[in-house]
Order: C-alpha cells, then structure tokens, then sequence
C-alpha cells in the first residue's frame, strides 16, 4: 500500500468545522488561487493570491488583497510581483513574503522554477533578499523558540524522487544560503517513488515540537490526473523527526467547484496555518482555480 493510500485509510474528516469561499473582486477574468495565511496589519485584513488566467500556465502574479467587507479587494499600495504560490513569516522582527519563480527556457516549451524571499519591517517595504537554488520550491522558514531559524526544503530527482522534505538550523538570515538548504538532513517519512510532499506553513507548539502544515501528492489513471491533500504533522526539532502524519481533507470535503483543467480538479494546495484559540484556520487553493479557508480542530493532537 502506498503511503497515501494508508493515510487516506485513517483519514477522518470530523475535524472540519467550517468552510468558506474567498470572493474576490477587481480582477477581471483572472482567478485567485494558492492563497497565503491571511494576516493583519494596522487594523485591516490582508491576504496574498496567486493570479492568473484559467487559460494560462506559469504566468502568475502575486497580488495582495485587502478584506472589505466579505470581498477581497486588491491593495494598489502593493507592487505585484512575478511569482507563484506566495507564503508568508515573521522572522527577526521581518515580514517575508516567498514564492515560487519560473521562467522559460531558450529554445524549449520548458520552465525552471526556485523559491524567492522578501524582507522588510512591513508588507509594503519589502526588498528581495535570497533566492533558492534552480529546480526546488516549498522552502519554508519559521523561527525557533532558541531564536535561530528552522529552514525546511524540497529537494527532488534522483534520490529524492519526486520531491521530499529536509530540514536544517541557522542562526540568522545571514547564513540563508544555497549550501545551508543543500545540507538539510532529509526527513524519514515512507513515501512512495511515485508520490511527493513539501511544507507550507510551519506554526510552534511548544521548545521542542513544531506543527506542520504540508500536501502530500500523486498522479494517477491513463491521464495522469494529480491529487493533493492537504496535510499536517508534528516536528521534533532536536531529533528531527516527524510523527503523527494525517490527512486534513480533500476536495470532496469541498462544494463541487472550476478547476485550470479537468487533471487538477482534486488539486488541494494550503497556502498558510493560523491559530485562532482552540481553531486553525487553513488556507487552501483549490483546482488551481479557487481559493478557500478551512477552519479545523487542532490537527497536531
């Protein structure tokens, strides 16, 4: 059995308490999909989206919206940036801001693609600060109770197949480098060749353990049609280890919906975890089209 197939066995979907769509306006034709956490900044909701047109493919822009009643309105304040699926933390005082940046190749139908960091003491002073090596995304940065930082990566190809998750320690940003992600320790968790993962959002449970917001994913049938699930785990920093590994939902958990193209119809990717007392509130894309928040019971017990 596959290893999602036996997270998909012990999966329990009473966990979910409430769903809600984000409606977004002054747009046009594009959709908003791959949302970050939301967050707050002097007194106004604010939320990053990944935007495009359904009939496009790696021509995404991030975009920040701002909540106005129960739309998402874009903030003109904001610089729209060239990226894909945007993610947010605070680190030393900083908001960053990443993403996802491709580019084609010369002479080839084919992109590359690497993570990308902003800084600043704000959303609208950000300066781009580091960008991860070619070929890897889902790098993903928390900081510690010990006030380093926890660096998660997602190597892929060759011994890494399709993409698993590593993981390493550093004292600042300073020491964020290609070399510090090259030399993450790999995470033993048992997935198939055929299957990858990669972290979202990290949040802190306590000195020793972090919860862990990632997807898991496959490809399936004569078409190759993806599936990503929403999931989470406990993190033991010291022995960095994983445990307690669990689906959250899946599309079916959702309203019947768009999708990009029929393939990524049960496409689930969380942008973001927040703690609202005893709730979490998840942000999710959904068929590369839609965006949603999912408020659950703690998924870390």
């Amino acid at each position: 059995m596959s290893y999602i197939n036996f997270l998909l066995k012990k999966f329990q979907k009473e966990k979910i308490i409430r769903y809600n769509k984000l409606n977004f306006k002054g747009v046009g034709d594009f959709s908003v999909y791959n949302p970050s956490a939301s967050f707050n900044y002097l007194g106004r909701e604010y939320i990053f989206g990944r935007v495009e047109k359904k009939e496009e493919k790696s021509n995404s822009w991030v975009i920040l919206f701002k909540k106005i009643d129960s739309f998402w309105e874009p903030e003109f304040k904001f610089k729209s940036l060239k990226l894909e699926d945007p993610f947010i933390a605070f680190i030393d005082n900083k908001f960053i801001l990443g993403g996802t940046e491709v580019k084609k190749r010369i002479f080839s139908k084919k992109v590359k693609f690497r993570g990308v960091f902003y800084s600043g003491k704000d959303v609208f002073s950000l300066e781009r600060f580091f960008e991860g090596p070619w070929g890897m995304k889902d790098i993903r940065l928390t900081q510690l109770d010990s006030n380093k930082i926890g660096v998660f990566t997602r190597p892929m190809g060759g011994k890494f197949k399709r993409g698993r998750i590593g993981f390493n320690v550093i004292n600042s940003l300073n020491e964020l480098t290609i070399k510090a992600i090259n030399e993450a320790e790999i995470i033993k968790i048992p997935f198939s060749e055929d299957e990858w993962t990669g972290v979202n959002d990290i949040i802190i449970l306590n000195k020793k353990l972090l919860g862990i917001l990632a997807h898991v994913a496959c490809s399936r049938g004569k078409f190759k049609e993806k599936f990503y699930y929403p999931a989470s785990f406990c993190f033991d920093i010291s022995e960095k280890k994983a445990f307690n590994f669990k689906i959250l939902f899946t599309r079916a958990n959702l309203p019947f919906g768009w999708s990009k193209n029929p393939l990524l119809y049960n496409v689930v990717f969380p942008g973001g975890i927040t703690k609202q007392k005893k709730e979490f509130k998840i942000s999710a894309g959904v068929g590369d089209y839609e965006a949603y928040e999912i408020v659950l019971k703690n998924p870390f017990k």
